[in-house]
């Protein structure tokens, strides 16, 4: 059976704003205690691979490895709960950039590295997913992603 690890920024959470090309993390961090903040007026959830993940990856492990903390805001509780396990890079020390942390990862999550098909948008980021043994893909719109994973599932 497959692992699949999925990437939260720009993966399964947007920006609302499409220019918006900083972090989504630092973004959050500097809006969530200004007044009046409502989480969904700054960031759209992927509710088509959400969709897509609930009902095409039943009995697969399905996780989410992120680089920081946004997956812990209230608003995302009930959407991420399709995923078995969330990490963070941040809280583990670890860095999405060098395979040893996704062989680490393997490790905390008792999976053989073979085993896990790792998504990110970034090409660092799979790159050292795909050095570390995983197969991993970049993400780059929906419809290629769920071609791609077809072959996994």
């Amino acid at each position: 059976m497959k692992t699949y690890l999925f990437d939260l920024a720009r993966v399964i959470l947007f920006p609302k704003d499409p220019n918006y090309q900083g972090e989504l993390n630092a973004k959050y961090k500097e809006l969530k205690d200004t007044a009046g903040f409502s989480f969904y007026d700054h960031f759209m959830l992927n509710e088509e691979l959400l969709e897509h993940i609930s009902r095409n990856l039943k009995g697969a492990s399905v996780c989410i490895f992120t680089s920081g903390s946004i997956q812990g805001a209230p608003e995302l509780a009930e959407k991420l709960n399709i995923f078995q396990c969330i990490f963070s890079a941040e809280e583990l020390g670890m860095s999405k950039k060098e395979a040893d942390s996704f062989k680490q990862l393997a490790k905390l999550m008792n999976k053989p590295e073979t085993e896990i098909v790792f998504i990110d948008d970034m090409a660092e980021n799979v790159g050292a997913a795909t050095a570390a043994g995983m197969t991993a893909i970049q993400y780059q719109n929906n419809q290629q992603l769920i071609e791609q994973l077809a072959q996994y599932a």
